[in-house]
C-alpha cells in the first residue's frame, strides 16, 4: 500500500509562532530567583549553664561519642553566628 502524502495545513504557518510563544511563556514561569539564606538563631546560654556544660563535658570518658556530637554542635553554632554577622538574619 503506498504511503499517502500529508496535506499541507492552512493554519500551520501560524501554529509554530503560537507554540513558540507558549513555550517561552512556560519557561519564563520556571525562572528561579536568588534568595538570601535565613540564618538560624542559636539559643543563648547563661554563663552558669556554659560552665556546668563544660564541667559535664570534661567528665565524659575520653573519645566519648556524645563528646564528638557536642563538638559538631559547637561548629554548627559557630556557623550560625557567622551567618548572622553577614547580615542574613531571619
Amino acid at each position: 500500500m503506498p504511503r499517502q502524502k500529508l496535506k499541507a495545513c492552512n493554519g500551520c504557518r501560524m501554529l509554530w509562532p503560537i507554540l513558540l510563544l507558549m513555550l517561552i511563556a512556560l519557561l519564563t514561569g520556571c525562572e528561579s530567583t536568588a534568595s538570601s539564606p535565613v540564618c538560624p538563631v542559636p539559643k543563648e546560654y547563661s554563663a552558669k549553664e556554659q560552665d556546668t556544660a563544660a564541667d559535664e563535658l570534661a567528665a565524659l570518658p575520653k573519645g566519648s561519642v556524645i563528646a564528638k556530637m557536642i563538638a559538631q554542635y559547637g561548629v554548627l553554632r559557630a556557623q550560625a553566628r557567622a551567618c548572622k554577622t553577614k547580615g542574613n538574619t531571619n
